[in-house]
């Protein structure tokens, strides 16, 4: 008999202690605002509090959200304190900028806070509260496309020549640059439009720039694109437009600049008028110079074009194969991740495949064919174990010869093949 009192006795003493321990952190989430537009910023505040003193700062990880984008800009947590009950309680508060891309009630999911000792061990876990946030699409915008939903747009244009009249052959560059207020730079679209027929457009990869200044972001995106005259007559480019909804002012708004129209004329330029004077050797001097500046852009820009197509088309690249594997991993899409990771690895030799790549790959595989979930921290470690291969043994490879892509086994019906 005295087993089962001694049991039941620690049980009743140890009780309360449980439940001081449990009223000594607190998790309190809040939205703000709790309904926007498609695109705009909503704040997702995660205050955590620990009773009279905090042992060591906990660890607050992205959460990951159907329908939406999150992003931590603010990377250092500030620390809070209030009165709760009578009792003095101090933590830290974490900030996170959720941008919804589709209308309707998204839900955001519970925080899982990560407490840490003294030494920065982990000591247990604490789950906040989940979140409902309202996303509507404003009036006139397409559910398909981007939309941008900012206090404050800018849309700048720059041509490397304003020349009206050109030559077969000759090229001009456009450069197009957009800035919005509280909105990363990824989420703007593209926005050339396609170009008449005659001329040819290579277009670079966009590059986001976004500036974080205390804790605000402003998105930047800027556009570059070559544009190479191939027939005679008057060739118009497009003019562009960004669509966007001003949240101060409650509207739609659209930004426009215009193109630019070039008369190309064709064949050799005009004899010189009966009279006029030779060219001299100074002058050639310069027009050979001239066009072997025009020759290496011409180069340049080829090689970008065939750069950008290379890394377009993972199948074809070993860059570009690892490109949409980090991608996917981001995305946290299970089996476009292993479509990518396939791809990727034909081009690497078996003894890349390390433990930490093969541990990675086993959960991918678990998560296509065994129906397990496949966390974002599972995408993150086959991302990190196969850029550490490219880094420790070589970025480059070519897809290695005689290794064929096997059928799948045991094929779901109604379901795409992998």
């Amino acid at each position: 008999m005295r087993g089962p009192r001694l049991l039941l006795f620690l049980t009743l003493a140890l009780t309360p202690l449980a439940a001081v321990a449990q009223d000594r952190i607190l998790v309190r989430t809040e939205l703000d605002p709790r309904a926007v537009v498609v695109g705009q910023q909503a704040r997702l505040l995660v205050d955590v509090y620990f009773l009279n003193d905090m042992p060591h700062p906990p660890r607050v990880g992205v959460p990951a959200m159907g329908g939406a984008q999150v992003f931590r800009f603010e990377s250092q947590a500030t620390t809070v304190s209030r009165q709760i009950g009578g009792s003095s309680y101090v933590g830290q508060r974490f900030e996170f900028d959720v941008y919804p891309r589709r209308a309707g009630i998204l839900t955001v999911p519970p925080v899982a806070v990560t407490l840490l000792g003294q030494g920065g061990a982990t000591t247990g876990t604490v789950i906040g509260s989940g979140q409902q946030l309202l996303a509507k699409l404003p009036a006139g915008f397409d559910a398909s496309q981007p939309v941008i939903a900012s206090p404050e747009v800018t849309l700048r244009q720059r041509w490397s020549s304003s020349a009206t009249k050109g030559r077969i052959g000759d090229a001009v560059t456009r450069t197009v640059t957009r800035t919005a207020a509280a909105v990363p730079g990824s989420s703007f679209g593209d926005i050339l439009a396609p170009v008449p027929q005659g001329v040819m457009a290579y277009l670079d990869p966009p590059i986001i720039d976004d500036r974080i200044e205390r804790g605000e972001v402003t998105g930047i995106r800027t556009d570059r694109v070559t544009y190479v005259f191939q027939q005679s007559g008057n060739q118009a480019l497009p003019g562009i437009s960004q669509k966007w909804w001003n949240v101060d002012d409650g509207r739609a708004e659209t930004l426009e600049r215009p193109g630019l129209s070039v008369a190309i004329l064709e064949g050799e330029p005009a004899p010189s008028p009966k009279g006029g004077r030779a060219l001299g050797p100074k002058t050639i001097l310069v027009l050979a110079i001239a066009l072997c500046l025009a020759l290496l852009e011409l180069v340049i820009v080829l090689w970008r074009f065939r750069r950008a197509k290379l890394l377009s088309d993972p199948s074809r690249s070993e860059e570009g194969a690892f490109r949409q594997l980090r991608k996917q991993c981001r995305l946290g899409k299970a089996l476009e991740a292993y479509r990518a990771w396939r791809i990727w690895r034909d081009y690497r030799p078996a003894s890349d495949m390390n433990a930490a790549i093969r541990s990675s790959v086993t959960e991918l595989e678990s998560a296509v064919f065994g129906h397990t979930v496949w966390t974002r921290s599972a995408a993150m470690r086959l991302e990190f174990a196969v850029h550490d291969v490219r880094i420790s043994r070589g970025a480059r490879g070519r897809r290695l010869p005689g290794r064929r892509r096997l059928p799948s086994l045991n094929p779901i019906e109604g379901k795409e093949a992998i």
